[in-house]
């Protein structure tokens, strides 16, 4: 059986630490293979299926808990704080979907709060790919309402990818990946001009692959992608600005059993 790799970006690992201080293209289907766990998973791995992780939008920060983050029921939980103050008091739903292969949508479910966080019981209909979107609204104060997004892989040995997401300061930031199985894949990034750029692949347990990418014209900047094992991984633009890089982009692509890439998220 064929190993699969979970990436995530040593951004969302960072926020995954410092939280509550301790506390497109349709391929072929990645899912039904083990997966290494990130973010945190609790006791014997072969065994314990419980995976949790954190992330913020804007004012309001969420750690999410699955357990057991497989096919069939899993128990939802989820941590709020808003302004870096706990919520107790929030209409909270969970929207959940599949990514990969793509299925139905689970119907959004409210969460309950109990003793400082939110729980409730969803079914997850298939192993893969899923998406998590912690819907929080009818806070009081000027952090009223918001959506908190996560990516996590439903399988025998479950864990998180980083979610999703795109800035503007650069420009459009419009990505586009095109690869042939068994082929190394062209990778297009359009910002704007006269910038450095790089992409960073990442996966736990190994280094991070850096490349840059050259500028051709109009703001268009190339690379090329090396499909290197099967798996989930995060694809992360960069660029250089004030001294540092800068994230651009965030996303969520996968290596079929054909060793070709497939943009998922």
């Amino acid at each position: 059986m064929i190993r699969k790799i979970v990436a995530v970006s040593t951004l969302a690992a960072l926020l995954a630490s410092l939280f509550f201080a301790g506390d497109g293209h349709a391929g072929a289907s990645l899912a039904g293979r083990p997966v290494r766990p990130v973010g945190t998973q609790t006791g014997d791995s072969s065994l314990d299926q419980a995976i949790s992780a954190s992330s913020r939008v804007g004012c309001l920060a969420v750690r999410l808990g699955i357990n057991p983050a497989d096919q069939g029921r899993a128990h939802i939980t989820a941590r709020i704080a808003a302004k870096g103050r706990p919520v107790t008091a929030a209409t909270v739903r969970v929207g959940l979907a599949p990514l990969d292969p793509p299925g139905s949508h689970v119907p959004s479910l409210a969460l309950k709060g109990v003793h400082g966080s939110f729980n409730g019981t969803a079914v997850l209909s298939q192993e893969g790919l899923w998406r998590a979107d912690i819907r929080v609204s009818r806070l009081r104060g000027s952090c009223s309402s918001g959506t908190v997004t996560f990516v996590f892989v439903a399988a025998a040995d479950p864990g998180f990818l980083a979610a999703p997401s795109t800035s503007t300061q650069f420009g459009a930031a419009t990505v586009r990946v095109t690869g042939a199985p068994g082929a190394a894949a062209a990778l297009e990034v359009r910002l704007r001009p006269h910038l450095r750029v790089r992409y960073v692949v990442t996966m736990p347990g190994m280094n991070a692959d850096i490349e840059p990418l050259s500028q051709a014209t109009s703001g268009w900047y190339h690379g090329v992608l090396i499909p290197s094992m099967e798996g989930y991984m995060n694809l992360e633009i960069q660029a250089h600005a004030r001294g540092a890089w800068q994230q651009v982009r965030m996303l969520v692509f996968g290596v079929d059993g054909n060793m070709q890439i497939h943009v998922l998220a």
